[in-house]
């Protein structure tokens, strides 16, 4: 291949191509060991002026001759080094037990061969050398990857021995397998994850050293057993764990997470194989109402659990018809048929308004900026529909939004009216009372743009639970691109155009639609996408503007409140980007002297967030009202490490099971690599295993992987550590993200999930099945947004390099006793000036 404008140019053979495949890599490595440029010349007589002066025999006159040019010459002549390799590498053995290939010289006799090493491998000699020195703790800690890194192999011993010089100068390589080779596949799965290994046996024992030490028969079920592959058994071993110390109705709970989250390959047999553990609690009540111990599992309380299974799915978003195998017409509740006939997520909240009605309504106390604020929005209620009913309630922190929000949800439901509570993030939405997040609500799609709707269409239970509620507060809605809310805003349109046509064009159908702003919270990268940019929809915005700081109103004594409102009107002056800029500087604003930490060291900052560790005092109320915060998501897992050490207790290690993913896209050809970021949501539900594509991107190099929105290979805990949920599995019950809202305290039941990576530069799609958590001591500042802290650390390696960003970290604290910042001597210190700066970065062209 060439290309045409390159040579032209450069007058040389070049040419560029795209790298669809972790193979170029071939392509650019053969180029080392190619050989000498070559050259063909033929000879011909002296003197002839054209080939037809002679006849010419090129086979024979054909010269395949070496090319040395004067370059080439040059820098032999000067002895310079042609190519460089480093690490030197060790290739290591892989076979089945006594399946390996055995090389001995002719003329030796069977006998010699088997009574000498000729059949050992740095594979058996590494089993060897484990029997042989079991109180090496070294070496039984070693995995049989690292081994060349401290032992060398003997080729005339065929033995391993301890390295005398060149620690850690040669990396070990496994030969790689094909799938297809199902036990050696997965004997070299092991191999990467379990050390010490004194035999093919002793890979195949599961807790080994322990009372409980198992054999398995195969290298497959081993590596199923600890996790490091999929299947249909590991959901039934998850099941059968929880039915030892779990009730039923946490049962179902965890069924319905499996079905939706896990992707059990047959969801039907799993319910028939637990379904009498999952429905316990029926056939308990069934015999204490009728007295009768004999009743047994029946139909009737098969289905009286899937009716309660398909309610916790609803929540979830999903529905049990979404899976094969289950009949629901089968499903129908005896005593109020007529309730099903209701979508169930309208009856959730009716049930919801019903609850209210019960109650007296709540007297709220408003402040002088709330209380117009809430009754202009009653007020939107008694407008004519095909009036715009937008409005913006605008506050920093402290200035009681979600007190007021609750308000409205609770006031309206107790009329009973329909309100929706809706939230851009899963832990704001446990801060509404009836909170979801949008994209459960409104089905939005993955990937929004110019012309996208969600996923609901006219007449179905999401379009009538829209077309019945009579506001929707949308929470955390400056986090939001403009694209999605017009995704949204199209929609709602949509499905009010078939009850009134006037409708089409009104902004949301004419809904009462309060969309929060918490100014300087973290805005899309590029402004155009920001929510003040959308004409559709920000022209029809009334803006209501919160300012009464309510810790300063609650405020102890005058020094106190004094203390609060400096504070809050420094950070505004940070959020609106009014601090005096550092001179000469672009954007750089001086940190308080009393916020600062002394010196640049992690420990330190460690200590004054969290102090010791060890105490007894350390519990999850203390752990939850402290965080470290920093922008980026390498510097969370270091800090994670760094106080997880010091936390009290042993480490467990759960290791995920990663399998790459063959891309097929309907109607295109099938692609061997992944598409850019904001294609690959478009695709995930198109992708198919393939045996030969899993080949290309073994499990050691997706293991290395470690995508931002999926929690870590190598997943590191102990017991009473702080940890937060990657996935908002169940936001009705408190299972989102980092909160648990009103279900704190609650014990839930969390399997292994499959994800794949939603936003990655990842050359690879792939899929892997891990617990949806990661550690929480510290998170980006993004991740906190919408929580409050007793003590904060704010971690700056490096200045802050987005929108807001500073804001939304210093403002997670009621006073600036409560935030300890450390900043990098080398990029906080400006010449001639005193004190320690930073990056305050706004978009002024985005403020309200």
């Amino acid at each position: 291949p060439h290309n045409v404008y390159l040579c032209t140019k450069y007058d040389a053979h070049i040419n560029v191509e795209i790298c669809t495949s972790i193979h170029s890599i071939k392509y650019v490595y053969k180029y080392v060991y190619k050989g000498h440029d070559r050259a063909s010349a033929r000879v011909v007589q002296q003197g002839a002026n054209s080939d037809d002066d002679q006849t010419s025999d090129e086979i024979s006159t054909f010269l395949d001759a070496r090319y040395v040019s004067a370059l080439e010459g040059c820098w032999r002549l000067f002895s310079f080094s042609l190519n460089h390799e480093y690490p030197a590498h060790r290739r290591l053995a892989i076979h089945l037990q006594d399946e390996q290939l055995v090389y001995f010289n002719e003329g030796e006799t069977a006998t010699d061969v088997i009574q000498g090493r000729a059949h050992e491998t740095t594979l058996t000699a590494w089993f060897e050398y484990n029997r042989q020195y079991p109180n090496d703790t070294a070496f039984q800690n070693t995995l049989y990857i690292n081994f060349p890194e401290d032992y060398v192999f003997v080729d005339h011993t065929r033995s391993w021995k301890i390295r005398e010089r060149g620690h850690g100068g040669t990396i070990g390589r496994i030969y790689a397998v094909s799938p297809r080779e199902v036990e050696m596949y997965h004997l070299r799965v092991l191999l990467y994850h379990v050390p010490g290994g004194k035999s093919f046996a002793d890979m195949r024992t599961i807790d080994r050293g322990t009372q409980n030490a198992e054999i398995l028969p195969t290298f497959q079920a081993a590596a199923q057993r600890c996790g490091l592959i999929t299947g249909q058994q590991e959901w039934n071993d998850c099941h059968n764990q929880a039915n030892t110390y779990q009730q039923p109705y946490v049962l179902r709970r965890l069924f319905a997470v499996i079905l939706v989250f896990c992707h059990p390959d047959n969801p039907y047999n799993l319910w028939l194989s637990h379904r009498d553990s999952m429905t316990e609690d029926y056939l308990h009540i069934a015999r204490q109402e009728q007295n009768d111990q004999n009743i047994q599992f029946s139909n009737f309380l098969y289905n009286q659990a899937l009716l309660d299974t398909k309610s916790v799915m609803i929540n979830l978003s999903q529905s049990l018809r979404d899976f094969d195998g289950f009949v629901l017409q089968e499903v129908v509740n005896e005593h109020n048929a007529a309730d099903n006939n209701e979508p169930a997520i309208i009856r959730e909240h009716c049930r919801l308004a019903a609850q209210l009605a019960l109650q007296p309504e709540q007297q709220f106390q408003f402040n002088e900026d709330q209380q117009p604020i809430f009754n202009a929005i009653i007020n939107y209620l008694d407008a004519p529909q095909d009036q715009p009913k937008l409005c913006f309630v605008d506050g920093p922190g402290g200035t009681g939004k979600t007190y007021l929000f609750n308000a409205i949800l609770e006031h309206i439901r107790w009329a009973g009216h329909i309100a929706l509570a809706v939230t851009t993030s899963g832990t704001a939405a446990l801060l509404l009372y009836g909170g979801r997040t949008a994209h459960s609500t409104y089905k939005i799609p993955l990937e929004v743009h110019q012309t996208s709707m969600c996923n609901f269409a006219p007449g179905s239970a999401t379009a009538r639970l829209i077309s019945m509620a009579s506001i929707i507060v949308w929470d955390e809605a400056s986090m939001i691109s403009r694209d999605l809310i017009e995704t949204v805003n199209r929609s709602v349109q949509d499905i009010m155009h078939v009850i009134d046509p006037a409708l089409e064009h009104i902004p949301f159908g004419g809904k009462v639609v309060v969309l929060p702003v918490i100014p300087n919270a973290e805005r899309p990268r590029i402004v155009p996408q920001c929510l003040n940019q959308s004409r559709d929809i920000w022209r029809h915005v009334v803006i209501h503007r919160l300012r009464t700081n309510m810790p300063v109103q609650q405020a102890a004594n005058t020094a106190n409140a004094n203390q609060l409102r400096d504070f809050a009107e420094y950070l505004l002056r940070i959020g609106n980007g009014a601090e005096p800029i550092v001179p000469n500087t672009e954007d750089r604003v001086q940190i308080p002297t009393q916020m600062l930490m002394p010196r640049y060291n992690t420990y330190d900052l460690i200590a004054a967030v969290f102090g010791n560790l060890h105490l007894p005092t350390v519990n999850r109320q203390f752990l939850t009202s402290r965080a470290i915060l920093t922008p980026k998501n390498k510097d969370v897992a270091i800090l994670n490490n760094l106080i997880l050490d010091q936390f009290r207790g042993d480490i467990s290690e759960l290791k995920s099971a990663d399998i790459a993913k063959y891309l097929f896209a309907p109607g295109f050809k099938s692609w061997g690599f992944a598409l850019p970021p904001f294609k690959i949501a478009d695709f995930i539900k198109n992708t198919v295993d393939d045996l030969e594509y899993q080949i290309r991107y073994l499990n050691e190099f997706l293991n290395s992987l470690d995508p931002s929105d999926l929690p870590p290979h190598n997943l590191k805990l102990k017991v009473g550590c702080r940890i937060m949920l990657l996935r908002n599995l169940d936001t009705a019950n408190g299972l989102s993200e980092i909160a648990t809202g009103r279900q704190a305290g609650t014990i839930v039941l969390i399997p292994r999930i499959t994800l794949t990576p939603s936003q990655t530069q990842s050359p690879i799609i792939f899929k892997r099945t891990q617990f949806p958590i990661q550690l929480a001591f510290s998170m980006t500042i993004n991740k906190a947004q919408g929580q409050t802290f007793d003590n904060v650390g704010l971690y700056l390696p490096e200045p802050p390099f987005t929108h807001g960003l500073l804001y939304v970290a210093m403002s997670r604290v009621r006073t600036p006793a409560s935030i300890r910042i450390m900043l990098n001597p080398d990029n906080s210190t400006e010449p001639d000036q005193e004190g320690f700066t930073t990056r305050n970065v706004v978009y002024h062209e985005v403020l309200l």
